[in-house]
């Protein structure tokens, strides 16, 4: 941080891609995952429905691969890589998200391999894969959101004493002046997540890290 007693803050938005990907494609699974509140252990629950499972478990870490790399063109062995599983048994977890997620197979099916492929946010972009063609509408609106943001956020951190210095993907990085970070982090806090979508159902929300250095 650039005061010698100073802190990095970083706000990070929560499953952000996720639940804009829920809302377009109106999945019914996807959104009873959000609406339980843990998506990720709502998955592993449909991956191992016999067995008794915790959010500390290894399971809810393997789903969370499952959510994150399915929807988006990951490959059953770029999750085996990630996790330590065969890469028969990703498949297999692969196979069990996509027949628990139908209409998010039908939402992708009308997606090109090669074109125009339009945001929410009223942008479009030209793709040539069905994997540039699936990650653009929800990482666009992500992107948008966080901008929409950042409009308000630079000026009030200036006038709190504070900087944003930088953006990564769907987090922002704020340098804070003293220790005293609870009263700015609670300002933040309320400004990023009060952008939001007349489509979108989700109030989004944000998880903060703070320390001395970005690597704390």
């Amino acid at each position: 941080p650039t005061a010698d007693n100073g802190l990095f803050l970083e706000f990070d938005y929560d499953a952000i891609e996720f639940k804009v990907l829920a809302a377009l494609s109106g999945d019914e699974t996807m959104l009873e995952a959000l609406e339980s509140g843990d998506p990720h252990l709502y998955m592993a629950r449909l991956i191992w429905p016999d067995k008794k499972l915790t959010k500390e478990g290894k399971e809810r870490e393997i789903a969370k691969k499952i959510n994150f790399g399915v929807p988006f063109g990951g490959t059953p062995s770029r999750v085996a890589m990630e996790t330590g599983l065969q890469v028969r048994e990703a498949k297999k977890f692969f196979d069990i998200f996509w027949k628990t997620h139908p209409t998010l197979e039908e939402y992708y099916s009308s997606f090109p391999s090669e074109g125009w492929v339009y945001s929410p946010t009223g942008m479009k972009r030209w793709v040539n894969s069905i994997r540039e063609a699936k990650n653009f509408p929800p990482q666009n609106t992500a992107l948008i959101i966080l901008l929409r943001a950042l409009n308000e956020l630079v000026w009030e951190m200036k006038r709190q004493g504070a900087a944003v210095n930088l953006t990564v993907h769907d987090s922002v990085l704020i340098d804070l002046p003293t220790g005293d970070y609870q009263r700015i982090a609670g300002i933040a806090k309320e400004i990023l997540e009060s952008v939001t979508f007349d489509w979108l159902p989700f109030k989004l929300t944000v998880s903060a890290k703070v320390g001395p250095n970005w690597g704390a």
